[in-house]
């Protein structure tokens, strides 16, 4: 059966407002004695003496074309392929805090000023971790 791009266009959208609406009534960023409660059983390597919140990104594979060259924007080492990308805040329970939606590999420092300016003041008092890929913007 065949399906009119317009109407895959149109119930995309539509599905996409629904999540979105569902992420903000489910995605809750809490406070700092929320993620200290949720790391409190938890524990780490010496050297971190106490981690309240982790900040990475994830990629999920595109369907469609696989012959993308490389240096294409969407292309994603992760997955291999296309992919789209996106930036997540989490506690040491593993849930979900903070969200940020599509991105492309040349936007990396961009996205995390913009995470980090999104909490801002929220995060203060809060020890935060990101993997080697957010170094270049650890000053930002």
């Amino acid at each position: 059966m065949k399906t009119c791009p317009e109407t895959l266009a149109h119930n995309t959208k539509i599905i996409r407002f629904h999540l979105a609406t569902w992420g903000k009534e489910r995605i809750i960023l809490g406070d700092l004695s929320q993620w200290k409660e949720a790391a409190h059983y938890e524990s780490f390597p010496k050297d971190l003496k106490r981690l309240d919140l982790w900040l990475d990104s994830t990629d999920f594979r595109l369907s469609g074309r696989r012959s993308s060259p490389r240096s294409d924007t969407s292309w994603s080492y992760k997955c291999n392929s296309l992919g789209c990308r996106y930036t997540f805040l989490s506690d040491a329970q593993g849930r979900i805090r903070k969200l940020w939606g599509i991105w492309s590999k040349d936007l990396r420092r961009h996205v995390f000023r913009t995470a980090c300016r999104m909490v801002g003041e929220n995060l203060k008092g809060a020890q935060v971790i990101t993997d080697t890929h957010f170094e270049g913007a650890r000053n930002t």
